[in-house]
């Protein structure tokens, strides 16, 4: 067993860390904790202006628009003149910083 397993089993101390759905429409990103331990606020995020606003947590309905789980949002990248939202789908253990 690598070292970093032996430190990660071996920890008592446990972090939840947060966790968004994304929900996709054809006009808006609209980002939503799934997490009770982060700030119950939703993100929209225009995709035309690129503008953010930030809204108290909203319940989209799963069939109107697609989604996707993740873990945080880069930012926006511009290809070819058409917006890209950059987000963090997945996270690995690497280390801990010292105490």
């Amino acid at each position: 067993m690598d070292h970093l397993q032996q430190l990660h089993r071996g920890s008592t101390d446990h972090y939840e860390h947060p966790s968004y759905r994304l929900f996709i429409s054809s006009n808006t990103f609209t980002l939503t904790p799934l997490s009770k331990d982060v700030p119950q606020k939703s993100l929209i995020i225009d995709r035309k202006a690129c503008k953010i606003e930030e809204v108290d947590l909203m319940h989209r309905d799963k069939k109107e628009a697609g989604q996707v789980d993740c873990c945080g949002v880069l930012g926006i990248m511009n290809i070819l003149g058409i917006e890209h939202l950059m987000v963090i789908v997945d996270r690995d253990l690497v280390g801990y910083l010292a105490k």
